[in-house]
């Protein structure tokens, strides 16, 4: 995976872990991600890009 995301920028670790959205629990390897990295956006492999948004990005007012 390191090799995939090398490109990557990722975001700082989340302050607080959301688990659900909109009623929905999130996915656990969803989560394991996001609670190291809280998103980012660049490159994935040769020919992907890739835009996770933010946990708090995520809820809705």
């Amino acid at each position: 995976m390191k090799e995939l995301f090398r490109n990557f920028d990722f975001n700082e670790a989340p302050a607080e872990m959301i688990t659900t959205v909109c009623g929905m629990d999130l996915p656990e390897d969803y989560l394991e991600f996001m609670s190291e990295h809280n998103g980012g956006e660049g490159p994935i492999g040769e020919v992907g890009y890739g835009c996770f948004f933010r946990l708090r990005g995520l809820l809705s007012d």
